[in-house]
């Protein structure tokens, strides 16, 4: 049995999520009130296959964002929103209450 992929292996060669153009970026900013400086703020631009987001707004919403030095991830379920990420110079791990959000 042959397997054939699609021509170019964009949105039809992946089980989910859509290509949302002809790059991929993200941003990681941390500022620290207390001195109020920034202490991180990277704006990483890497190639379409590097992120996927979900079909699924709110809950049950995913995105991802895998690069040299990043791995990221958000899901949304029951009015909070995870964000867990490593990146260059930063590690966060937050759990976002979004039930009082105004979503328009």
């Amino acid at each position: 049995m042959a397997v054939r992929l699609p021509r170019h292996a964009g949105d039809d060669a992946r089980p989910r999520g859509h290509r949302l153009g002809y790059l991929s970026s993200g941003i990681c900013a941390v500022f620290d009130r207390g001195s109020r400086r920034l202490l991180v703020n990277d704006n990483p631009v890497l190639p379409p296959i590097c992120a996927q987001v979900g079909d699924v707004p709110a809950d049950g919403m995913s995105a991802r964002l895998l690069g040299p030095a990043i791995r990221a991830r958000l899901q949304g379920a029951g009015g909070r929103v995870s964000v867990q990420a490593t990146w260059a110079h930063a590690d966060v791990d937050l759990m976002l209450d979004v039930s009082r959000a105004l979503l328009r």
